[in-house]
């Protein structure tokens, strides 16, 4: 007959259980364990190892049912007795007794599934994910690409990057909790961009302090790519919330610098672009998508404003008025004001349009 190493090992017996406790679990499910499989082979070999695992070095011949039916069972009593899971991986067939090493180095490997698949499992085959995808290279997007769609794509363009990631993660050739330290230090690069754009520095690094823990006590892939994605919508939100801050605070230059140029002839949107280093077009989109009117309208609107104020406050003539605000000639002026105000500027001091001088 062939030789075989299992190995099981409970599911939440670390972090959350004190030791004492743990060498109660682990050496109840060897004693159980030991009853259980000498059923079959009387010489079988039980020990635990390393305060982590029950290891099974067996010699017996029993149907593939037998065997599922007589682990199920001591899962189940663990379950009964103390409320917690037991994962058991079955390493491969060897035939000779020398060979047992190879059988619990696959077992190992076959242990590493329940990162991807949760616990409270009997594995038996090792999963091969070598060739499934047609990812390259693991991940299309280096760690700066990745950080930089999070910073100019939509919220829709950003979660399919991230079903993307997450199917590539499943489909490495060695998956593992070697994703889970991937996602970590993706991870840093995220919240050295959300740092770059807070206010807060300070409460930014304590957030990444408990995304590092959340990430690092979850038990599957699963898990840790769910807290790994909310925290990258989370970082969007906050990058988002910034680039409109700057948004907001270029619309507000705008308006200073017109206010504090008007007077200039020459005041128009390749100066102002010039002022705020940004392009002609961006910097239109900008200012129209946030106040709603050009900037040409804007300028225009302004300047009639502060001319109505003189036309009303002072003795000026309409020429003087106009040179004042801006305006090549007095014409220029009397037309621009017509067609904003409703009147022309002699009309306008005269009272003919009343309530027009607040």
């Amino acid at each position: 007959g062939s030789y075989r190493c299992f190995l099981l090992e409970p599911d939440s017996l670390y972090e959350e259980v004190e030791i004492k406790k743990r060498e109660t679990v682990l050496y109840t499910l060897e004693k159980i364990t030991k009853l259980k499989m000498r059923q079959y082979d009387e010489n079988v070999v039980v020990f635990v190892y390393n305060m982590e695992q029950v290891v099974i070095l067996a010699h017996f011949l029993i149907s593939k049912k037998e065997l599922y039916d007589a682990l199920e069972e001591i899962r189940q009593k663990i379950m009964k007795r103390f409320s917690i899971t037991v994962s058991v991986a079955i390493g491969s067939e060897v035939d000779k007794i020398y060979e047992v090493s190879i059988s619990n180095r696959m077992a190992k490997e076959v242990l590493k599934q329940r990162f991807l698949d949760g616990g409270d499992k009997i594995f038996e085959e090792c999963y091969n994910l070598k060739g499934r995808g047609d990812v390259p290279g693991f991940f299309y997007l280096s760690e700066e690409q990745f950080c930089d769609r999070i910073k100019y794509d939509s919220e829709k363009q950003v979660l399919e990057m991230l079903e993307e990631l997450e199917k590539a993660l499943y489909e490495r050739e060695s998956v593992c909790k070697s994703s889970k330290s991937w996602l970590l230090y993706l991870g840093a690069y995220l919240f050295k961009l959300w740092q770059q754009t807070a206010e807060d520095e300070i409460s930014v690094a304590k957030k990444y302090t408990r995304f590092f823990e959340e990430i690092s006590n979850q038990k599957t892939l699963k898990e840790s790519f769910q807290v790994f994605s909310n925290q990258v919508m989370q970082i969007c939100d906050a990058v988002d919330n910034a680039r409109n801050r700057h948004k907001s605070s270029v619309v507000e230059a705008v308006k200073v610098y017109i206010g504090e140029n008007y007077q200039d002839k020459g005041l128009g949107l390749d100066k102002i672009a010039e002022n705020v280093y940004l392009s002609n077009s961006y910097l239109s989109s900008l200012f129209k998508k946030n106040t709603g009117q050009t900037i040409t309208d804007y300028i225009s609107k302004f300047r009639i404003n502060q001319a109505k104020r003189l036309l009303v406050e002072s003795d000026m003539k309409i020429a003087e008025i106009a040179e004042r605000n801006g305006y090549i000639n007095q014409f220029y002026f009397s037309s621009c004001f017509k067609k904003i105000v409703g009147v022309s500027p002699q009309e306008f001091r005269k009272g003919v349009v009343k309530g027009e001088t607040g």
